[in-house]
Order: structure tokens, then C-alpha cells, then sequence
């Protein structure tokens, strides 16, 4: 990994418009503030408030200043598939013209050091699949390298963001390393407001309310133990989630409760389970709405 640093670095030196920086979110209970602005951490004490900072950091968790985060008009782009490069990273100057940026919202990902469960908190949907922990090997955070590009909190500026390393020179957890290069353009799909990432007739929030009930990715596939799943509830329901086996046999049922409209993350350990594929099943009010196959390999 410390090879890869340097050569990150060196990337980023080539590139005059590119910046480096190593934030501390060690702390499992408050939250790094960085501005665009001012290219710099900064102190926020209302931040739910404040539009003087546009991402914030905690462990492995990355939020923007939107949605249930804060009252900046931020949110993210993420594409899984046209992962970063260097030179995708420093060729990319435009916003894709398929772009939306979705707003944060409330995850059931953040983990109690005390009661070691996990709980609720609001974060991105997007930033949260930059990387992932393999609890079979130490509990080591692997990276993803997928596309993001961020709205800053005025919603006026984009910018590209490339987190790296999830450690310190020391392999200190909780230290993220991160490229960020402003030099990127939006010049479509505007919202009434005036803000790129949009559709014309709607605002921001509406624009990012889901549609429809569904299981939207399951990560890592093939899985061990963990299977981590987010998924979007239309409107308020009773949401409940099982597994089956490939006969059709009911092997756990993970999820029940009343939720509102919105975007969720939650997760399964079949470490209880043996290796197989399996079917995540996704009902509403007692009804299946979708179906996802996936991979337990011990």
C-alpha cells in the first residue's frame, strides 16, 4: 500500500491542479470538516446549519453537505464502473451528461466501539462504496477506486475526489488519504435553483427521492461473511428481508421494520451459514419486490 502512496503522489505532483490530503478520522464519534473554499479542514460547530463546509470525515465514512447531512445544496456522483485511473482522473473536465447527484441520507453503517453494533447515522450512499472491510482478513479496508465527483455546498462548484488509502504511514486505520481536483466543468441539466446535476422541473430534494422499492447493489459478490446490500424504499412500509437457498428453502430473515422514503444500507453475516449462492429477497407489506443472487465463498 505504501508503494501505491508514493506513486499516487507522484501522480499528483505531475498535475499542478491536483492536491493531496491526509485527513484524521480516527475517532469513531466526531466528524473531520474540509472546505473546497478554502482548500483546508475547518471548524464547524452547527454543521446540520452551516455551509462552510462541503465533505466531512469519520473512519471509513465520507458525507457531503445535503439531505439529512446539512442544508447545502452538496451531494455526489458516483460511477462504479468508469473507476478512477490517473488518466481518467486527470482528463475528465466535464460532469458526465448522465450524471445525478444524489443527496445524503441516513445508514445503518456506523459502528459502535462501545456495544460493537452498528447504528444509524447520516452519511452518503455513494461515498460509503469506497472501500470495504474483509472481515476474514483482519478486518483489512479495501479500496474500490470508484468515481466521484462531488457538489460543493453552494452548489456552484464540482469537484473530482479519489479517496486512496484508508491508513497512515504507520497502517494507523482511520487516516484517509485523498486526491481532489477542482478543474472540472457542469454546463447541463440544471435545476430551477441553478444547480448542475439536476432535472429542470424538480428540486434537489425531490429529485433524489427514490421511485420505486429495490435492492440497488450488493458488495463484495462473491461475499465472506459479510454481505453488505443498499436498497431504496419508495414510501413508508414495512420493509423485510430474507434468504433462500437455490431450492427455494428459507435459510434467515435479517431485516423487519417500518421505514420511511429513502435510501438504506443495511447488511448480512452468514457466517453461521455454509459456502453457496443464496437468493436476498426484499419484501414490502409482505409482498416480494426484488430478487438479487449472491455468492458466500468461505
Amino acid at each position: 500500500m505504501k508503494n501505491i502512496t508514493i506513486y499516487i503522489l507522484i501522480i499528483a505532483s505531475l498535475f499542478s491542479q491536483t492536491e493531496y490530503v491526509e485527513i484524521d478520522a480516527s475517532s469513531y464519534n466526531d466528524w473531520v470538516y474540509f472546505s473546497f473554499l478554502t482548500q483546508s479542514e475547518v471548524v464547524i460547530s452547527d454543521p446540520e446549519s452551516s455551509i462552510g463546509w462541503d465533505i466531512a470525515f469519520m473512519r471509513n465514512h465520507i458525507k457531503t453537505n445535503s439531505g439529512t447531512s446539512g442544508i447545502g445544496a452538496g451531494g455526489v456522483f458516483m460511477d462504479s464502473e468508469n473507476i478512477w485511473t490517473n488518466e481518467l482522473f486527470d482528463s475528465l473536465t466535464e460532469v458526465p451528461l448522465y450524471a445525478k447527484f444524489e443527496v445524503d441520507t441516513m445508514m445503518n453503517t456506523f459502528y459502535d466501539i462501545i456495544t460493537h453494533t452498528m447504528s444509524w447515522g447520516s452519511t452518503s450512499t455513494e461515498l460509503e462504496t469506497w472501500g470495504w472491510f474483509d472481515f476474514d482478513n483482519n478486518y483489512t479496508f479495501n479500496l474500490t477506486n470508484h468515481q466521484f465527483i462531488i457538489r460543493s455546498a453552494n452548489g456552484n462548484g464540482f469537484i473530482k475526489l479519489w479517496p486512496f488509502n484508508y491508513y497512515s504511514e504507520s497502517g494507523s486505520s482511520g487516516h484517509i488519504s485523498f486526491l481532489y481536483n477542482m478543474n472540472i466543468d457542469c454546463n447541463h441539466g440544471m435545476d430551477q435553483f441553478g444547480y448542475c446535476g439536476g432535472n429542470p422541473s424538480l428540486d434537489i430534494k425531490e429529485n433524489n427521492l427514490p421511485k420505486e422499492y429495490t435492492i440497488s447493489s450488493t458488495y463484495p459478490n462473491p461475499f465472506n461473511p459479510v454481505l453488505n446490500f443498499d436498497y431504496v424504499v419508495k414510501e413508508r412500509s414495512k420493509v423485510v428481508f430474507k434468504v433462500f437457498d437455490l431450492s427455494g428453502k428459507f435459510i434467515d430473515e435479517i431485516f423487519d421494520q417500518y421505514q420511511n422514503n429513502g435510501k438504506y444500507n443495511f447488511h448480512w453475516d452468514a457466517k453461521n451459514h455454509s459456502s453457496g449462492h443464496y437468493f436476498l429477497q426484499m419484501f414490502i407489506d409482505g409482498k416480494i419486490v426484488d430478487n438479487k443472487k449472491v455468492i458466500y465463498l468461505k
